[in-house]
């Protein structure tokens, strides 16, 4: 069986004036011509559909906050033999007080290849606060959707900002 990423480029632009265009006595016209271009991923696999399955994980969720704001993390693994751009969703329930719930809040993801695990940021509501917390995840690719429940103790810790520390560095260098 082989397989091939790709990209099929599909470009659309109008070749004469429109056949419609009115004549007037304005001494000024106009004619915008329009064109459209568009790149669609393409994925081919020849052999059998067992070759060629699509499935994702959910892994982990983990908190941190960078200058004040607050992030999540959610970790994916594509553990199918096709690349997939999953789409998804995160509920927060708080374990410490009954009925504080937020969500559910969509985050994006980029294309994953199989096998491979990617890290997806989202920003979190400042209204949640650190504390105990349940978080429903969903990932959905195509037909396929995926949950998991985790229960954290979100803390919402600085993350290192290394580029900021590498630049601080070659400046006193």
């Amino acid at each position: 069986s082989q397989a091939l990423n790709g990209y099929l480029a599909v470009n659309v632009a109008a070749a004469n004036s429109p056949s419609n265009f009115k004549k007037s006595n304005s001494k000024i016209k106009a004619v915008v011509k329009t064109q459209i271009r568009t790149l669609l991923r393409i994925f081919v696999g020849i052999g059998s559909y067992k070759d060629f399955f699509t499935d994702l994980s959910i892994e982990d969720v983990r908190d941190y906050s960078i200058d004040g704001s607050k992030f999540l993390d959610v970790v994916i693994k594509n553990t199918g033999k096709t690349p997939i751009t999953p789409t998804g969703n995160v509920s927060f329930s708080s374990l410490d007080f009954a009925g504080l719930r937020f969500g559910p809040i969509s985050y994006l993801t980029l294309t994953m290849e199989p096998g491979k695990t990617y890290k997806f940021k989202m920003r979190v509501p400042n209204e949640i606060q650190p504390g105990n917390w349940q978080i429903l995840v969903k990932a959905q690719q195509g037909n396929i959707i995926r949950t998991r429940i985790f229960e954290k103790n979100l803390k919402f810790r600085e993350g290192i900002n290394w580029l900021l520390i590498l630049l601080r560095i070659l400046s006193v260098v």
